[in-house]
This record gives C-alpha cells, structure tokens and sequence, in this order.
C-alpha cells in the first residue's frame, strides 16, 4: 500500500472522520475485491504531534521494524519489551464503515490537540492526522533539499 497527499478535512466535534476518496481508494487496493477493511489502526505519533492510521498489517509490520530479530519470539531485553510495549499500547482499533468513516477516540484526540480543521497526510504505509494549524507551522520549517541530499 503507499498513501500519498494532503487533504484539510472538518472533525466533527464527535470526532467521526470520512476518508477523503482518494485515500479511500489507495486503502481499499489491497483489500479483498476492493473493500475498505473492517477496521483501522490509530496510534499517537511516537513525536505526539498527530495521528498515525494504520490497515492492521501495516501496524504490525511498522512495530516490528523496530525490532532486529523480527523472526525471533518477543525478545527477553527489558528495553526491547518495554520499546513493545509501548508501541503496541498506542494503538486504537476503530471500526471502518463501507463509506470510509470512522470514529477517533476522544483520548485520542485529546493527546493530538486535534480541533475541528485537521489535515491527513498520506504517508507511505499510513495516514496522519494533524491539527491544521499544527501542520502549517511544522511544514514550513520542513528543509526539503537539505533531506534530500544528505
């Protein structure tokens, strides 16, 4: 799966999402004939400046990257265990209805700071949400020809 593209969306004070179409689209390619999963993933960014969404096996493959021996049962390194754990902690399954809808959970949100004018980004594996405003201050400090050709 690779999401790409930006998309400033209303969050109903409700916290009930929908999935611009094109995301939708590039979610569902994956997925049995074309069908949305039945849930997501929602996780606090390890920075806690947004939302990280998931499909379930892109989830567990992103916690799994963190780990050397992926092949290897859980490790019995304390900084390993407590790394896991963590990570698997954060995440939040939300049910995904057939239009592309979901519900953030207040908590959630709460961590995010996200208000009513949010952002997705495609990103790759996953989507982010952000809070609007958050993301237009953090995209201008952002030094793409520096990323680029380090």
């Amino acid at each position: 799966m690779y999401l790409s593209g930006d998309y400033r969306h209303k969050l109903p004070d409700n916290g009930r999402l929908t999935l611009p179409a094109a995301l939708r689209k590039d979610i569902s390619k994956e997925c049995p004939e074309g069908e949305l999963p039945d849930t997501l993933k929602v996780v606090l960014s390890i920075e806690g400046d947004s939302l990280w969404v998931f499909r379930e096996e892109e989830f567990d493959a992103w916690v799994q990257s963190f780990f050397a021996d992926r092949d290897k049962p859980l490790s019995r390194d304390k900084k390993a265990l407590e790394l896991r754990r963590a990570l698997t902690s954060r995440g939040k399954n939300v049910d995904l209805d057939k239009a592309g809808r979901f519900g953030i959970p207040a908590d959630q949100r709460r961590e995010a700071e996200l208000g009513n004018d949010v952002v997705l980004l495609g990103v790759d594996d996953h989507f982010e949400i952000w809070n609007a405003k958050r993301w237009d201050e953090y995209k201008v400090t952002i030094d793409l020809t520096s990323l680029a050709y380090s």
